[in-house]
């Protein structure tokens, strides 16, 4: 990832990733009863968070609704979660800002389902109308 992405991008993405873990923990634990972005507003203490305002729910209804980009966040999953094998995934961390690669760090939250939280793409930002 260092290779790859912006300096500080990689330790930024593994903060994002160490406070879903958190979260999820904090689901299984029962401490936690509220969606990943809330959970970033307020955390129990004693739990990781990550900037909220770096964190976003969902994409743009234009991403959702627009085939061209939507596709590239239909990421996969265990046939367990959708019987399609995946999943559109709009819920995401922007890593950093850096022109036109942006990383990005798309999840899906299964906590409800199996305690998990899938992780489907970390990488340049995904193809939207402003990048294309």
């Amino acid at each position: 990832l260092d290779e790859k992405m912006p300096i500080g991008a990689s330790a930024k993405a593994w903060s994002a990733l160490l406070a879903l873990d958190d979260y999820a923990r904090g689901k299984a634990a029962g401490d936690v009863s509220v969606g990943v972005h809330l959970y970033l507003s307020n955390p129990p203490p004693g739990y990781l968070t990550f900037s909220a305002n770096r964190h976003a729910a969902n994409e743009s209804e234009d991403v959702q609704n627009n085939p061209k980009y939507s596709v590239a966040r239909v990421l996969p999953v265990p046939a367990e979660i959708d019987p399609r094998g995946a999943v559109f995934m709009g819920a995401h961390f922007k890593i950093a800002q850096l022109g036109m690669i942006s990383p990005r760090l798309h999840y899906h939250d299964a906590t409800g389902t199996d305690g998990r939280i899938y992780v489907g793409y970390l990488g340049p930002h995904l193809p939207t109308q402003m990048t294309s």
